[in-house]
């Protein structure tokens, strides 16, 4: 080896500090094969730059679009929708970032954009980049329509209306093609002088009535809605599936998330199903959440981790409707109080399908004793279940059960019209009554009505079915009737304003030797409102 060799590299010491040498070294270290590819690495290809202009030469290349560059102002004072929409018709169809300053962008029409994907609106804040709807009052004008577009990005922009109203901020409709959106720290703010100007905020529907249009698994991520007449957002046909709340929040609507606009007019076919995780609702007039019929859709509904307050009901949904649909709810803190009190008829949750409902390690902590209405209203299932397990319900301003009385926290189905079969679990829960203190853990089973629900229609099963009905006379109401067997199940409902008059249990008193002096009592928590009525239903009775 020559003296001035390096053992290691076998480079001369004198060549070690030139960078060809060491180049042609390392080259010569490759097979042939391989020279190529390793010159290529050696000698990078040109980086084009970004452009503001298109590039005949590099088509491919993603660009970033300056709103301001096609003249759009952004001072709260000059309109700037055609500034913006002509900035938007650039993006080409495989995308473009499409930027949006500090500033205040007055918009008078409708902001179209049709058939692209990959692209980005970006502002450099929640607050600091806003459009301003200024445009006339238009059932149908939405702000920014996206029409078949997926795998897109709205983020850190603001859109408000405080003068005139408008449709909705954001609208996704399309068919197969259309989805996968991502909303990043979009702020959404139709309210000002208590006066709601959007009537959605965001909305998902099917484009020229499409029945599977898909328009699904969009994500919204530190979101904030605020100031809708209808919802927050809505879900509004049965593919459009899966989408992804986190950390989000909606408030002052009339809904939180829709899948179902009753009476609204929205679509004919049902809404589609959501995932929510964390965040919260606020004071929203009907419910936090709504359902829709189901029909071809059962997929499942999540809402883990939310905090609630202030809002008419947690959930709500009761329909006609047979197909099953998990829905779990875990991990949720709903409060309300004498300024935002609970729905009058205390249901915090209306759920009217066979489910399962399942609700875990949650509070309800409410300015009434507050119940969960289960009605599975379905003839062709008897799987409904409810499950409730390590739930707290908590009433904090009781108007009429003192602290030492147990709440039963449960409704099970009360019209007994139609024919129904429903299953419940309850594990682990408590109610606790007045200002502080743990009241009367509830039972690890359920009481006798409600242990095993079996509703027959009376008209269709007239010899399993036997029925009558009265006034509630006192705290315990003693009924006279020889049908009853000591198999008999007895199931009472309150015709009339029960008043304080919660139903506690019905005993059976049934004598087969002298079935005229059989009898059962009805126990009431308090004595009832004079003239409250009941009817009751007989499974199995002795005799028709």
């Amino acid at each position: 080896m020559h003296a001035n060799q390096d053992e290691r590299t076998g480079l001369h010491q004198d060549d070690g500090a030139s960078p060809d040498a060491q180049r042609r070294w390392l080259l010569g270290l490759l097979p042939a094969v391989g020279g190529l590819a390793a010159a290529a690495l050696f000698d990078p290809p040109e980086v084009r730059a970004f452009s503001a202009t298109p590039d005949p030469a590099c088509p491919s290349v993603f660009r970033i679009i300056n709103v301001t560059d096609y003249g759009a102002m952004g001072n709260g004072c000059v309109d700037d929708t055609t500034a913006i929409q002509n900035a938007l018709d650039a993006i080409p169809p495989h995308g473009a970032l499409v930027f949006f300053p500090t500033g205040t962008y007055p918009i008078s029409r409708t902001l179209e954009i049709a058939d692209r994907m990959g692209f980005t609106l970006e502002g450099t804040g929640s607050v600091s980049s806003t459009l301003y709807w200024r445009g006339r009052n238009d059932a149908a004008a939405p702000m920014l329509r996206l029409t078949k577009c997926a795998s897109s990005t709205l983020s850190r922009l603001r859109l408000i209306a405080v003068t005139e109203k408008a449709y909705c901020a954001i609208e996704s409709t399309g068919n197969g093609a259309s989805g996968e959106l991502t909303f990043d720290k979009i702020i959404i703010d139709g309210e000002a002088a208590a006066v709601s100007h959007f009537t959605r905020g965001v909305r998902f529907t099917s484009l020229d009535g499409a029945a599977d249009a898909n328009n699904d698994r969009s994500t919204f991520r530190d979101c904030a809605i605020k100031g809708c007449t209808e919802a927050g957002v809505s879900i509004e046909h049965s593919q459009s599936k899966a989408h992804v709340f986190y950390n989000c929040q909606i408030r002052r609507c009339t809904i939180g998330v829709a899948t179902h606009l009753q009476g609204k007019g929205v679509t004919a076919k049902p809404g589609g199903s959501f995932l929510w995780f964390g965040g919260y609702m606020s004071s929203n007039s009907v419910a936090d959440f709504f359902l829709s019929p189901i029909a071809n859709n059962n997929d499942p509904i999540v809402i883990s981790g939310m905090g609630s307050e202030g809002s008419n009901r947690l959930l709500d949904g009761i329909h006609e409707q047979a197909e099953q649909r998990p829905v779990l709810l875990q991990g949720i803190r709903f409060a309300t109080g004498p300024k935002a009190p609970l729905a009058a008829d205390g249901h915090v949750i209306r759920l009217g399908h066979p489910g399962p409902l399942t609700i875990m390690g949650s509070i309800f902590d409410t300015d009434k004793p507050s119940t969960i209405f289960f009605d599975p209203r379905s003839d062709s299932h008897d799987a409904a279940k409810l499950v409730s397990i390590g739930n707290v319900f908590t009433a904090r301003w009781p108007p009429e059960i003192p602290a030492d009385e147990p709440a039963d926290p449960y409704v099970m189905v009360d019209d007994p019209t139609f024919t129904s079969k429903g299953y419940l679990v309850s594990l682990g829960n408590t109610v606790r009554l007045g200002p502080g203190g743990i009241r009367n853990p509830l039972p690890d089973h359920w009481s006798d009505k409600l242990a095993k629900v079996e509703f027959l229609d009376v008209e269709r099963v007239p010899t399993l079915r036997a029925s009558g009905s009265g006034v509630l006379t006192g705290s315990s109401t003693t009924v006279l009737d020889p049908r009853l067997g000591p198999d008999t199940q007895i199931h009472v409902t309150l015709t009339s304003a029960p008043g304080p008059a919660a139903l506690q249990w019905v005993e059976n008193h049934a004598n087969l030797e002298v079935p005229d002096s059989s009898y059962f009592i009805i126990h009431t928590r308090l004595n009832p409102a004079p003239g409250t009525e009941f009817r009751y239903f007989l499974v199995n009775p002795s005799a028709p």
